[in-house]
């Protein structure tokens, strides 16, 4: 009888980031989120009070005085804590999206969000240890393992995270149009086993948010860059297909993701 593979025997780490290298989807640049950040300043954000205040609603923060909030982007999770902590950290490698949030945040009068242009793979030395990190939507990394070290090295008494439970949410509908077998984005499982192999006592919950915003249809030159970004790279004969997708469907809104999504919400405590 062949010898069974105990939990605390898998290497999660490891399977973490081979998972994350053969994923379909590429993880997003400092310069992506910069042009995603003109789009949002220029279209608006959508819905993200609801998805705030749920998140919101899980965190404890009596006695809270600082927050890290890594990959802040815009400032969903930073500007809705700042009103309840001394000071928020909002640490992101997009420049545009941190000018974004200083923006949002002085036409809010808030005044206690200090940003920190990093990303996750730079040295974080000088990084503040805060009362609570977290990391929302924002962990879509090459090395989960090392992402999960930098948070409780900058926690002293709780993390929260939300992250993908789907491994992709991109529409079916584009997929079969490639042909393309889409080996999806690794979920919080991985997280979930990595803190459990270390000792956390992790707790789970789930939120759904709405990611819908009012938007007109993409250019055919813009859909087609959109789909090379997301599935790409594409080949000549695939463009030439999504261009008669885009010339048999462009007068109904073109939508590449699912707009409805849920999220895991993970919470330990680091005393």
């Amino acid at each position: 009888m062949a010898k069974i593979k105990m939990i605390d025997e898998i290497d999660f780490g490891a399977l973490y980031r081979e998972h994350a290298k053969a994923s379909l989807r590429r993880p997003k640049t400092a310069a992506d989120w910069d042009a995603r950040a003109e789009k949002l300043a220029a279209e608006g954000e959508g819905s993200s009070n609801d998805y705030a205040a749920a998140f919101l609603d899980r965190m404890e923060l009596s006695g809270v005085k600082t927050v890290l909030d890594v990959g802040s982007g815009s400032g969903t999770i930073a500007l809705a804590v700042a009103p309840y902590v001394e000071k928020v950290y909002a640490l992101d490698h997009s420049p545009k999206m941190l000018a974004l949030l200083a923006e949002k945040a002085k036409m809010a009068g808030i005044d206690n969000i200090e940003t920190i242009l990093l990303s996750w793979e730079d040295d974080w030395s000088d990084v503040p240890v805060c009362d609570i990190a977290l990391s929302s939507r924002s962990s879509m990394v090459s090395d989960l393992e090392d992402a999960l070290d930098k948070l409780n090295s900058r926690a002293e008494k709780a993390v929260y995270m939300t992250m993908t439970m789907r491994q992709g949410y991109i529409n079916r509908e584009f997929l079969d149009l490639l042909e393309r077998e889409y080996i999806g984005f690794p979920t919080y499982i991985y997280a979930l086993n990595l803190l459990y192999q270390q000792g956390y006592n992790v707790a789970v919950d789930f939120i759904t948010a709405d990611h819908r915003r009012q938007r007109e249809a993409l250019s055919l030159e813009d859909f087609v860059k959109e789909v090379d970004r997301s599935l790409g790279p594409l080949s000549s004969s695939e463009k030439e297909r999504v261009e008669r997708y885009y010339s048999a469907n462009h007068e109904r809104l073109l939508q590449l993701y699912h707009d409805i999504r849920p999220w895991a919400f993970l919470h330990w405590d680091r005393r």
